[in-house]
């Protein structure tokens, strides 16, 4: 029910899309199938689109996972 007021009031200030957040597509899941079956259930279409970043933004991810990892050695105390 929160769902479909929030689409009402939405059309009601000229939205034409509603995001459900993804769709579990194929998936063998049960619980994965009754929320793809609760997303249907209001119409609509399914958009297919795609997760991007830039080379720049994969290469800093790789190299702070990189630093996460790398353990640090501590000078030795007397």
């Amino acid at each position: 029910l929160l769902h479909f007021r929030d689409m009402t009031w939405l059309r009601e200030q000229g939205f034409k899309t509603y995001d459900f957040g993804g769709y579990a597509a194929n998936t063998a899941d049960p619980a994965l199938q009754h929320i793809n079956e609760f997303k249907d259930s209001f119409g609509g279409e399914l958009v297919e689109e795609s997760n991007y970043a830039s080379a720049a933004i994969s290469l800093l991810r790789r190299v702070k996972s990189a630093f996460k990892r790398t353990p640090t050695s501590r000078p030795a105390t007397s």
